[in-house]
């Protein structure tokens, strides 16, 4: 009976390629364990470090979801990366992502967002949506495309406490609005530093007296040449003294 039991040993150690260094595919060496082909894991698999040959990729499949949990240092689950045939999700107090230099190109907390590339682009159709205020320093059009900012359904503010500058260098600059447009200066200026200025659409009136032989409310709108604007009586000279016009 021993000698049976020592032979069916022997064989199954056999069937499963069992020796002293592993079983089949599995490997004992110093630090951990090689598997040179699949490894199949029916249940939870614990390690402190999951490495592949070199010049050889890792490929873990999961059947229906697969999730990577990480514990603090009471045991409890503080970060975890959850996947499903749906969705991927991940549930942190902080997602960084960086470069291999090591700078921060994308971190995300409960209280901020701060995106580090040198250039953000969004290149759906619909653009950028913000339901809040948006600040920064510089906003600028890819090369080749038109920068359009849209309020759709609601006003369009932009304010600095220093100023704001729009600049085109080899186009035009537009602006449309469904009521009033106003340009407003409480402690300064509202400079136009062009060689030509076009009012288009502007309302016109009689120049002939009305029936109650008044004159008509019309005059000539005349400006200095340090950009000063006056009237002037719409038969008379688009013109002022110098003392007007300093």
């Amino acid at each position: 009976m021993v000698i049976l039991n020592l032979a069916l040993t022997l064989f199954i150690l056999r069937v499963l390629d069992f020796t002293t260094d592993g079983m089949g595919g599995l490997q004992i060496v110093k630090g951990g364990v090689v598997a040179t082909g699949e490894v199949h894991v029916m249940d939870s698999l614990v390690a402190t470090s999951i490495i592949s040959r070199p010049h050889t990729p890792i490929r873990i499949l999961a059947a229906n979801n697969f999730s990577i949990a990480a514990t603090d240092s009471q045991g409890r689950i503080a970060n975890t990366i959850f996947m499903d045939e749906e969705a991927m999700q991940c549930t942190s107090e902080k997602l960084v992502i960086k470069n291999k230099a090591g700078r921060p190109l994308f971190v995300a907390t409960k209280d901020r967002v701060l995106v580090g590339a040198r250039h953000l682009t969004v290149s759906g159709e619909g653009g950028a949506v913000f339901s809040g205020s948006v600040q920064t320093p510089h906003v600028t059009a890819p090369v080749g495309e038109s920068l359009m900012l849209e309020s759709a359904t609601r006003s369009l503010e932009i304010s600095a406490p220093q100023g704001v500058a729009l600049e085109s260098r080899a186009g035009t600059i537009t602006a449309h609005c469904l009521n009033d447009f106003t340009l407003q200066s409480t402690g300064g200026h509202i400079k136009f530093d062009t060689s030509k200025i076009f009012l288009k659409g502007l309302r016109t009136s009689r120049t002939e007296p009305s029936p109650e032989n008044k004159p008509p409310d019309v005059y000539q709108v005349c400006v200095c040449s340090n950009g000063r604007l006056f009237l002037a009586k719409p038969e008379g000279v688009c013109a002022s003294d110098q003392e007007f016009c300093k």
